[in-house]
């Protein structure tokens, strides 16, 4: 995956001595190397000590700025990661040079290809630098709190995720904060926290903070303080013989707590002495027996689901977890490996069941994990969703009738052809009455919704609005070109369609094939599932006479798609030097090096071009957008069955161009087994691949296409509008093609597609 994921937590370099809140970041920084990104740790540096206010004196409150970024460097090493620290003052003011200790700048950290934020604090200003911004909420029910009363000024973002399986829900008890939400499980790195045997007969542990204040919400005030939470649990010792150790942060506090927990059978570690470092942290975890914890009372107040990243590192080094309940979920388990309690007679109960088997329960706790909190799986997934086109928050209406409102809906939404589109969902209804009729649309991404029907043969239907010629060649690709391949069941099935009268743009309505695509669950059955089918679809489609009729509406994808953008794009590149048009500092030269790079690519085509023929093989059939997400993936039968959606950038030409597209999307380390995956399929069905080496060719040749596809119209946006965002697009595939050059130098992976 060759992206720059700009990863901005939340104060590490303030608070040095957290290993623990380190980890919370480390899993997301590890799960980003693990899928083949270039990973950017960005911190705001407070260099001004006349800020005296609460956010300011604890962003100090580890000491100097100078000692404390060289500590989080000491931290970062042994991951790989002291050189990726990038720093920026809060203030807005120059990084201090013995404080900037050669870290990266703000400047090299905003071209990144998404800015993935977890600090709910970070400046606008900042925000606004990046391209593409997700933020990551993990103060869920609380920080929609905070943002709502004023307490927090969040900065927009593209996307927004919690960790909070209600937030944005319906009968939350809390608001949105004015954002549409997307759920992502906490991630875990799980090669970092292996599974590991007790040793002796241990103590159920935690790692807490004591304090934490209070806040008021519509005339309710919240405890935001874990003191208050184990206090009710005080006489747990008493009810149980399993022992229980608290590691908290009590400074001068700490004989005043001993004096009261310890007599009832706790025992007290000073946090610090145990977790300052990620690796303490981690040994301090992975010698316990289990966990046992409170959570904080606003947590439980407001029902979220909540987990703790410590209650999962516990589940992924095989310890069990007794936990306080904090609300219904769809993940947690109340009682297999995570125990959930609200009362201290639950709280003894889930201790002695885990006791009573306790190796069965080690066993699940990392089960657990590894099934929704795996980090490269929960990471890719949040990154697809934050980088795809139109991947924002699905928005949904309220319910409305059939006929009028849900014209209203797309109206508001500002489609064009709701009434010829109401007409032909009106004929699908099969004589269910329009008048009885209840439905509610989700946009799914621009001019894509889901429409769920309350009554009638289709209770959920998707509505594409398309361009005329693109809406032909799909409903050709549904209704025409995969039956004659036998292949008809491989798709969505399109059930209608409803040409706006200008003739503007025509509406689609498929087939609901749900959610679960390939970018969403990429187990290795999956991914093979989706590698037959796209072996089968080229396979069947090469010589086939339906080609024919397929290139009258097609793009061609082929070795005329790397020269035509090579030729257009040089043009573009030409036609911005000949306008005399200035790029800002930052971008001076971007344009002319592109310039230079693509005459290379020119005078390097006639090689190109002797490869394809030797290499490629019979034109066939493209999907020509084949990113997992496009890919949706059911059990069927006795495997899973994979369907294709999104055709509307079908072409012809060369299988490389789907298998590059499609390899590009995964880990490079997975790419060659996946290649591997689609020689053996075509094998079966009759045909043979090139060399590996040939591949390569065909592979860059189409990334290398693509890219220079994407200079021409931000070079002609600014030739003819001065258009702002062109240079900052120019700067980013000038970028992607240095990459794709460092991943041949070092030989990164097989498949040369980083």
């Amino acid at each position: 995956m060759s992206l720059t994921v700009c990863l901005a937590p939340a104060n590490t370099v303030a608070y040095p001595n957290g290993g623990g809140h380190l980890w919370v970041y480390l899993h997301w920084a590890l799960a980003l190397k693990a899928l083949g990104c270039r990973v950017i740790w960005l911190e705001g540096i407070d260099v001004d000590d006349s800020d005296r206010s609460p956010a300011g004196r604890r962003r100090r409150r580890g000491g100097r700025a100078v000692d404390c970024v060289a500590t989080l460097k000491t931290r970062l090493e042994p991951y790989g990661l002291a050189d990726t620290l990038a720093l920026y003052a809060m203030n807005g003011a120059a990084v201090p040079e013995d404080v900037a200790q050669g870290s990266l700048d703000l400047d090299a950290a905003a071209g990144a290809d998404l800015l993935l934020n977890l600090w709910h604090s970070a400046p606008a200003t900042v925000v606004q630098r990046f391209r593409r911004s997700a933020f990551v909420d993990t103060d869920p029910g609380l920080l929609q709190i905070w943002m709502t009363t004023g307490a927090v000024d969040l900065a927009p973002h593209d996307i927004y995720f919690t960790i909070g399986e209600t937030v944005g829900q319906p009968g939350a008890p809390f608001p949105d904060g004015g954002r549409a939400w997307l759920y992502t499980p906490p991630p875990i790195f799980l090669p970092e926290w292996p599974a590991l045997p007790p040793s002796g007969p241990g103590r159920y542990t935690t790692v807490a903070h004591w304090w934490g204040g209070t806040f008021e919400y519509n005339g309710t005030t919240f405890c935001n303080e874990k003191r208050v939470s184990f206090l009710e649990y005080l006489d747990l010792p008493t009810r149980t013989p399993v022992p229980l150790e608290l590691a908290v942060c009590l400074a001068e506090h700490y004989d005043e707590y001993r004096q009261l927990m310890e007599p009832k059978g706790w025992t007290l570690r000073e946090a610090w002495d145990v977790s300052a470092t990620p690796e303490a942290y981690r040994t301090y975890v992975q010698q316990s027996r289990g966990e046992f914890s409170c959570a904080k009372p606003a947590y439980v107040t407001l029902q979220t689901a909540w987990v703790s990243d410590r209650t999962l590192c516990y589940l992924a080094s095989g310890k069990p977890a007794v936990v306080q309940h904090t609300g219904p979920s769809r993940l947690l388990p109340e009682a297999e490996g995570l125990f959930r309690f609200r009362n201290i007679d639950e709280a003894a109960g889930a201790l002695a069941a885990v006791e009573a088997d306790y190796d069965r329960h080690c066993r699940s706790a990392r089960a657990l994990v590894a099934e929704h909190c795996d980090g490269q799986r929960v990471v890719r997934q949040v990154l697809e969703r934050a980088l795809h086109p139109g991947a924002g928050a699905a928005r949904t209406s309220p319910v409305v009738d059939l006929p009028g409102g849900l014209r209203n809906a797309l109206e508001q939404n500002g489609e064009a052809g709701s009434a010829e589109l109401a007409e032909v969902l009106r004929d699908l209804l099969d004589g269910a009455s329009p008048g009885r009729c209840r439905v509610s649309l989700t946009q799914l991404k621009a001019r894509v919704y889901r429409l769920a029907i309350s009554d009638g043969p289709w209770r959920f239907v998707v509505l594409k609005r398309l361009d005329p010629i693109v809406a032909q060649r799909t409903r050709l690709v549904a209704e025409r070109w995969l039956p004659a391949l036998g292949l008809g069941d491989r798709c969505a099935r399109l059930l209608g369609t409803a040409a706006e009268r200008c003739g503007d743009s025509v509406w689609h309505v498929y087939q609901d094939l749900g959610d679960d695509t390939l970018a969403t669950n990429p187990t290795p059955e999956c991914v093979e599932a989706t590698v037959d089918l796209m072996a089968e679809l080229h396979t069947r489609a090469a010589r086939h006479p339906v080609l024919p009729d397929v290139r009258r509406y097609a793009t061609n994808l082929g070795m005329e798609y790397f020269t035509a953008n090579v030729r257009d794009s040089i043009a573009a590149l030409e036609a911005l030097a000949a306008s005399g048009i200035e790029p800002p500092p930052e971008h001076a030269g971007v344009a002319p090096r592109l310039l230079e790079r693509l005459h290379r690519l020119r005078a390097d085509a006639s090689r190109r071009a002797c490869v394809f023929e030797e290499a490629a093989g019979s034109d066939t059939l493209l999907h020509g957008d084949l990113w997992p997400i496009n890919a949706v993936v059911a059990p069927h039968a006795a495997a899973s069955r994979t369907r294709l959606v999104d055709w509307d950038r079908l072409g012809v030409g060369p299988f490389s161009y789907d298998l590059s597209t499609f390899l590009f999307r995964f880990p490079p380390d997975q790419r060659p087994g996946i290649l591997e995956q689609y020689r053996r399929a075509v094998e079966r069905l009759g045909c043979r691949l090139a060399p590996t080496e040939q591949l390569h060719v065909l592979f860059d040749t189409a990334e290398r296409a693509r890219y220079a596809n994407r200079v021409i119209w931000p070079a002609l946006a600014l030739v003819r509008e001065h258009a702002a965002w062109g240079f900052p697009e120019l700067a980013e595939v000038e970028r992607w093609f240095r990459a794709l050059d460092r991943s041949h130098k070092l030989g990164a992976c097989d498949l040369a597609l980083c």
